[in-house]
């Protein structure tokens, strides 16, 4: 598998055939150039691993997603990171 960090393949891990991994994390520029960040839920993930992963604290994700079930995450799920 290779790294794949806003939309990039890792090109040292292609290169050198090991494998590795990254948290995908979606941004979009605003007119503003304020950066928005998302995460798509992947098939396993729980919100606490989300958190951990992205740098997010859990009760941040949660504020910015108030109708979001952390018991009922769904594989392509789109969460907020920032606003």
């Amino acid at each position: 598998m290779w790294a794949v960090l806003h939309g990039e393949v890792d090109k040292a891990a292609k290169s050198s055939g090991t494998s590795a991994t990254a948290t995908a994390v979606h941004v979009t520029t605003t007119k503003h150039k304020k950066q928005k960040r998302t995460y798509r839920v992947k098939s396993g993930d729980v919100l606490s691993i989300i958190a951990a992963r992205t740098g997010v604290s859990l009760e941040r994700i949660q504020a910015l997603n108030p109708s979001l079930d952390a018991n009922a995450l769904q594989t392509g799920q789109v969460i907020k990171l920032s606003r």
